[in-house]
């Protein structure tokens, strides 16, 4: 099983290691290290993954300029793109990495745009 799939997420928090899953994640596909290394910072609190409804989600970036984080439109579509044909294949999509704070859930998927986190 490929270590970076929403199934091997789900193996990692039966075990009460999802924490060791992101970074992993991170370090890994995710491509970030930047992000894991600004995560150990401070003690956090991991839960999930967990099913929620995007409604409960504000997205901090994309092309729009009002957002905290802004990418190029033709990136952000491409990756997008991407995202829908690996799903369309059967692909099992890592985990969504959210933030509660201050009573809103801020996300960015590691896919698209792990550049962007807001501590």
């Amino acid at each position: 099983m490929n270590a970076f799939t929403l199934s091997a997420a789900k193996e990692y928090a039966l075990a009460n290691d999802i924490e060791m899953w992101v970074h992993l994640f991170l370090n890994g596909e995710g491509d970030n290290i930047v992000m894991s290394e600004d995560l150990k910072k401070k003690k956090r609190n991991w839960l999930g993954p967990i099913e929620i409804d995007i409604k409960y989600l504000e997205r901090v970036v994309g092309p729009e300029e009002h957002l905290e984080y802004v990418e190029e439109i033709k990136w952000w579509n491409y990756n997008i793109d991407q995202i829908c044909s690996r799903l369309e294949s059967g692909w099992d999509m890592p985990p969504l990495i959210a933030e509660n704070g201050m009573g809103v859930l801020d996300y960015m998927t590691v896919i698209i745009d792990s550049v962007h986190y807001r501590n």
